[in-house]
């Protein structure tokens, strides 16, 4: 009889102890995660004008798929990795639209492959494009 206490209360603690470390695990992986998606989000502010920056490219530099850093991305930032590249350098294209520069020279220095792709993703952003956002100044 004491033995079959002794039994089930051994269980119950294992049952406990299982539980604690998954729980540990999983709010472990849940800072790894909000911590990997606040270096993306650093990183891609900080190279928004490297022109092959892109999810393949972000998930070679920290060494996982582009598939799981696009979903912790989403996870933890509500955005998809994809739109944040191209919102960080619209941003920063909007603030160059106050300079002499022209459009080609803008979508470069912020990582668009060419001025078409800027412009596109910029009316799509803004609502119009880059050219007669600047003439209203």
């Amino acid at each position: 009889m004491e033995s079959d206490t002794l039994h089930l209360t051994k269980k119950r603690c294992l049952v406990i102890f299982h539980e604690m470390t998954e729980e540990y695990a999983n709010s472990n992986n849940l800072h790894e995660q909000a911590t990997l998606a606040d270096e993306i989000a650093d990183y891609v502010d900080k190279n928004y004008n490297n022109i092959n920056l892109n999810v393949n490219f972000l998930g070679d530099v920290f060494h996982k798929t582009s598939r799981h850093i696009s979903k912790v991305f989403k996870l933890k930032k509500g955005e998809f990795l994809r739109d944040y590249i191209t919102h960080v350098r619209l941003k920063n294209a909007e603030i160059l639209l106050s300079s002499n520069k022209k459009l080609e020279d803008i979508a470069s220095e912020c990582g668009f492959t060419n001025v078409n792709t800027f412009i596109r993703a910029f009316k799509q952003f803004y609502g119009e494009t880059p050219g007669s956002m600047r003439t209203k100044g």
